[in-house]
């Protein structure tokens, strides 16, 4: 999983190890991760729909004790 990055020397520290084999081991952890991932980032943007939620803020103001 975390292999992605070119290793000239060939050390792989044991962090690295170790969440490759717990990933290995344990394949529903990644299937959750792409789940999550799928929720809350890969869906259609509506510039449209963007724009009616920007039209329709309030602006805040804090108001300080006097």
């Amino acid at each position: 999983m975390f292999g992605r990055v070119p290793r000239h020397s060939g050390y792989v520290s044991e962090f690295t190890q170790f969440i490759d084999a717990f990933l290995r081991e344990h394949p529903d952890v990644v299937e959750s991760q792409h789940r999550g991932w799928n929720i809350f980032w890969d869906h259609d943007v509506s510039f449209d729909e963007l724009k009616r939620m920007e039209a329709d803020n309030v602006p805040f103001v804090k108001t300080m004790p006097q």
